[in-house]
């Protein structure tokens, strides 16, 4: 069973696990690289008072010091678009780089104090985003994450959003079908937010 188990890409710790396996009737799946395959793209740009170009190429700037998937999604669009700006940003220094667990990043771009992530992190550093809401709640009811981009100086300011989605594998659908028709109920976890948990639920 085990040898069956392996060219499925199935591991078993024990027999113990096995002969327990039967009486399961949960099945929490994580969403990043479970249910969708683990490669982020950017898919929305939406600046706000500065160009789209400014936007994607200043939040690449700060995302060259980080190794999360969205940080590479978003230098990989940024390569992509390649406007005139991009050379510029790049050559400006990069400061005080911090990973904010669950939040996001922060850094000093040129000297300027930007911030980029989650929702708590734009409030925790006092950026009124409320006229942002409609549309980070349109994104995310698309499946899309949402990255909220802001700067801090001269005052706390939303720059824009960047919406960033993970195809779901052509698999999953049939797999949690085949869950529920043995009985089995199917959990998806993710740290993501609600709206966006939910769209690819359905």
């Amino acid at each position: 069973r085990t040898g069956v188990a392996a060219r499925a890409c199935g591991l078993i710790r024990d027999a113990e696990a096995l002969e327990r396996a039967h009486r399961l009737d949960t099945v929490v799946l994580d969403k990043t690289g479970t249910v969708t395959e683990g490669r982020p793209g950017v898919t929305d740009v939406l600046p706000n008072g500065i160009s789209e170009g400014e936007l994607l190429h200043l939040t690449a700037a700060v995302q060259a010091g980080s190794e999360h998937p969205l940080a590479r999604a978003v230098l990989a669009r940024a390569s992509e678009l390649g406007a005139a700006g991009a050379e510029s940003l790049a050559r400006l220094p990069l400061e005080d780089f911090q990973s904010h667990a669950g939040m996001g990043v922060t850094a000093r771009v040129g000297g300027r104090p930007i911030v980029i992530g989650n929702r708590r992190l734009m409030q925790e550093h006092g950026v009124g985003i409320e006229d942002g809401e409609p549309h980070a709640a349109r994104l995310e009811s698309r499946g899309r994450t949402v990255m909220w981009v802001a700067a801090l100086d001269p005052q706390p300011r939303w720059l824009g959003l960047i919406g960033v989605s993970d195809p779901i594998k052509p698999e999953a659908a049939a797999a949690v079908r085949h869950l529920t028709a043995i009985g089995i109920e199917t959990v998806l976890l993710t740290g993501d937010n609600e709206r966006t948990a939910a769209a690819v639920a359905a």
